[in-house]
């Protein structure tokens, strides 16, 4: 999945900094699709500053999680009534999954002066680029302030870096 990356980051980052509050929210078509869903689950339950918005596209009627796509809950209150704000001077964003879902966010986040980052200039909306020549990644964030990951399937993407690159990425190291 699309999380894979970060999984080994939040596993330790949400415990080490219970200051900053943290969202994942993981698009899907079917609740079968979300990997890292029980533990997720277990870290939303264990931290009150850990908040795991799963949300399917083809829900069946068990399923009492959000329902639609990812940029669909940016546009409402979902986030600030967790006490998360959308703005880039107290929220990073970090993207992953599909491009469109990509793209669509990052037209959502623009008007609220959200800037991509990059090594040159940093910004509050860090999307996951795959060099395709090298395979390296460049995503990157120093900050303590609160984040957001969102992230949907896209089985196409093959995404290969390690929990000290996340380290680095938010200045925990």
């Amino acid at each position: 999945t699309g999380l894979a990356p970060y999984i080994s980051f939040l596993r330790s980052y949400v415990n080490l900094h219970r200051d900053i509050n943290m969202a994942v929210i993981h698009g899907a078509a079917y609740q079968w699709d979300l990997g890292y869903f029980s533990e997720l689950s277990f870290i939303a339950s264990a931290f009150a500053n850990f908040h795991y918005l799963p949300t399917l596209l083809k829900a069946d009627d068990s399923w009492q999680g959000l329902r639609g796509y990812i940029q669909e809950h940016l546009s409402s209150d979902l986030l600030p009534s967790l006490g998360i704000g959308l703005r880039p001077e107290e929220t990073h964003f970090f993207l992953c999954g599909n491009p469109r879902m990509i793209e669509c966010v990052t037209d959502l986040l623009a008007p609220s002066g959200y800037t991509r980052h990059t090594s040159s200039r940093p910004g509050a909306l860090h999307v996951e680029d795959i060099d395709r020549w090298t395979g390296k990644v460049e995503l990157g964030c120093k900050s303590s302030l609160d984040f957001v990951l969102c992230s949907n399937i896209c089985n196409h993407q093959k995404i290969n870096y390690q929990y000290e690159t996340m380290q680095k990425i938010l200045g925990t190291q």
